[in-house]
């Protein structure tokens, strides 16, 4: 058996309840969208404090690393003071001759058998004239003392050139004079520089 639905109502009623029903459906998707909007506003809001706060340490952070580094401006001051004077202090040693150090060097290669008996310097090397003891009296055997004192004078600090002026074998002695010039002054290297070059 078939049903047959019969609509007792009238048109205008079934229409008003279609349109209820419209604007029903309509006022819910107003809602949806208007709670979308108002959590996508309330989330922008929140992001938006975040990196204000974020930018606002930032900008206290930068300004403590300022004064930090204000603060350290006054050591690369005093820092560059001192390699101006260290400057003026090389230029005013340079070419300068160490004495004390080149006696010192002296007195330590100089073998107990020599006497000095004169010694004159300038910056281009030192005269010597002495003597040295000869324990063989053997005439042919040479001025092998004399070679040794000027063999150890080539070993002096820088290495200098070394000259034998004269030698003069006089008995058990012989008298000697020699000359050894500098390539170099002999100064202390300079401690190296701070900045590495």
């Amino acid at each position: 058996m078939k049903m047959i639905k019969i609509n007792l109502l009238p048109k205008q009623i079934k229409e008003k309840q279609q349109a209820e029903k419209l604007v029903f459906i309509t006022l819910i998707g107003v809602i949806a969208v208007t709670v979308f909007l108002g959590g996508l506003y309330t989330f922008n809001v929140w992001r938006i404090e975040l990196m204000q706060s974020q930018v606002e340490r930032l900008a206290g952070l930068t300004t403590k690393m300022g004064q930090v580094a204000q603060g350290l401006r006054i050591y690369e001051e005093r820092r560059q003071e001192v390699e101006k004077r260290k400057l003026i202090a090389e230029k005013a040693v340079a070419g300068r001759i160490l004495w004390s150090k080149v006696l010192e060097e002296l007195m330590m290669i100089t073998p107990s058998d020599v006497q000095l008996v004169s010694l004159s310097g300038n910056s281009e090397g030192i005269s010597f004239s002495g003597a040295v003891l000869d324990p063989i009296d053997d005439p042919d055997a040479g001025h092998k003392p004399v070679a040794g004192w000027l063999t150890r004078l080539s070993s002096f600090k820088p290495q200098p050139e070394v000259w034998l002026s004269s030698s003069d074998k006089q008995g058990e002695t012989i008298a000697f004079t020699s000359t050894i010039k500098f390539k170099k002054s002999p100064m202390l290297p300079a401690p190296p520089n701070s900045s590495g070059k």
